[in-house]
């Protein structure tokens, strides 16, 4: 019993931090995006 909850426990602080990196690459690309798209705006607004 001992052994399987660690192995549980340690299998869910790897998908925690997965999921946490998931995010934060989410996060990165939807700001870049629209970094990108603001830099097209202020060109066409020229």
């Amino acid at each position: 019993m001992r052994r399987v909850r660690r192995g549980s426990l340690k299998n869910f602080k790897t998908l925690r931090i997965r999921r946490l990196m998931l995010l934060k690459r989410i996060q990165k690309r939807k700001q870049y995006i629209q970094a990108r798209h603001r830099i097209r705006f202020l060109k066409e607004q020229e």
